[in-house]
């Protein structure tokens, strides 16, 4: 899960963590592409802010997806829905949540990822 604000960060790991998920952390795009190299075998699905420091989310994403394909990956982004094409997430497939986060809308994003 990769979000430039650590509270939103401390927040999101309590909640996937007492439902059961494995939860790695990133500061920025940069870390999260690190981390990612470093454990790509577990991972699953990342979780990356669309606008972070160093690397963006879909920057990051399109350099975690280079070196696994079959990741899945889920948005968080505080903009409308009618800036998202210009964010860089117009991209057909992806998946996105807006901010405030709903902590089952969050959680049902995820599962559907996960089971996809």
């Amino acid at each position: 899960m990769a979000d430039d604000d650590a509270a939103l960060r401390n927040l999101v790991v309590e909640l996937l963590t007492s439902c059961g998920y494995r939860v790695m952390t990133a500061e920025d795009g940069r870390d999260a592409l690190e981390k990612f190299r470093q454990s790509r075998e577990k991972i699953d699905l990342v979780i990356l802010d669309v606008v972070m420091p160093k690397l963006n989310g879909k920057e990051a994403w399109d350099a975690i997806r280079s070196i696994s394909p079959g990741c899945k990956a889920l948005f968080m982004t505080g903009y409308a829905d009618d800036n998202i094409p210009r964010k860089g997430l117009d991209d057909a497939g992806l998946v996105y949540v807006t901010k405030p986060l709903r902590p089952q809308t969050l959680l049902r994003k995820i599962r559907d990822l996960l089971d996809a």
